[in-house]
């Protein structure tokens, strides 16, 4: 498990001081570039060097309880399935100890070439194994 921490800011919520709804897509996003970035490498390096790319195709998200500006936040990012050519990420999102919201996103691993699905590079691999919960890479 991978953890970050953020506050709620101003320009995250909407009219009534609550959490706009996108933000917590984008708060998971996040937690995966951070775990990218403070494993020393970058997407941008990956994507580049490696070729893939692993667009988003799938997402849910439960809205547990109402978030407000300053509240102070705890995401913790796991891999909830590595498939041969997909992998589903979920952060979950507390207060405290409270759980107030969840995300999953799933990705599939595509060459940048011809646009198709391809095998998890070891490069993607490293990154996701001591996050994961679930492999099937047969």
């Amino acid at each position: 498990m991978f953890e970050a921490k953020r506050a709620v800011q101003l320009s995250e919520t909407d009219a009534t001081g609550a959490l706009y709804f996108t933000h917590q897509l984008k708060w998971a996003q996040e937690a995966f570039l951070d775990l990218i970035d403070q494993s020393g490498d970058s997407l941008t390096s990956i994507m580049n060097e490696e070729g893939i790319a692993f667009p988003v195709v799938h997402v849910t998200a439960d809205y547990c309880k109402r978030l407000c500006l300053g509240d102070t936040l705890l995401l913790r990012l796991k891999c909830e399935k590595i498939g041969r050519t997909s992998f589903t990420l979920s952060t979950s999102i507390y207060r405290g100890k409270e759980l107030v919201g969840q995300v999953q996103i799933m990705h599939v691993v595509i060459s940048q070439e011809g646009k198709t699905p391809c095998p998890i590079h070891p490069r993607l691999a490293k990154l996701l194994f001591p996050i994961s919960s679930e492999c099937d890479l047969a």
